[in-house]
């Protein structure tokens, strides 16, 4: 019962649910308690969800496309570079 009511509020958070986001993260670092997930809001929630239309999920943030443009160099080029800068400049 309890796993299913956490899979219904990461539902509820990824269509934009800021409470049950914040519900299931406190209970996940153990700063809150697990009577936080029985507020009467989230219940409210879950059953307006059910009953109600969805609302869509948050969409995809900006910088994630942002970053995604960004190319990582390869390790092994930055080893080889890394090399090739401290041979330059050993003293002989």
């Amino acid at each position: 019962m309890t796993s299913a009511w956490v899979r219904e509020l990461n539902r509820q958070a990824v269509h934009g649910s800021e409470r049950a986001h914040l519900a299931v993260q406190r209970l996940t670092h153990l700063i809150g308690s697990p009577a936080g997930l029985l507020h009467p809001a989230l219940l409210a929630g879950a059953v307006h969800s059910r009953i109600g239309r969805r609302r869509r999920p948050a969409p995809r943030p900006p910088a994630l496309d942002m970053l995604a443009v960004i190319e990582d160099p390869v390790p092994s080029q930055v080893g080889a570079e890394q090399a090739r800068v401290a041979a330059a400049t050993r003293p002989v």
